[in-house]
């Protein structure tokens, strides 16, 4: 993405979440879409979002998207890691 547009686009993306706009997943999408899909660094951003809302129950469906989000990421790119090219091509 764009740096001009990483900005807006991450701001825009919580403020339709904390507006209930936008679900978790989408918010989860745009930070690690904006962050080159570093795992790290979009966690960094979604644990530094999640201790500045203020509805617990939204906190609580963000952090519970965000852990299933993470263990599919991590899961695909154990697979990814382990894959092999088949020897008969």
């Amino acid at each position: 993405m764009n740096p001009t547009t990483a900005v807006p686009a991450a701001k825009a993306a919580m403020r339709g979440y904390r507006a209930s706009e936008s679900s978790a997943r989408d918010l989860i999408s745009t930070i690690w879409n904006i962050l080159d899909r570093n795992l790290e660094h979009t966690a960094s951003v979604i644990n530094a979002f999640v201790d500045l809302l203020d509805d617990e129950e939204k906190k609580e469906d963000l952090l519970a998207s965000w852990n299933g989000f993470a263990i599919e990421v991590r899961n695909l790119q154990f697979l990814l890691a382990i894959q092999t090219p088949d020897a008969s091509s």
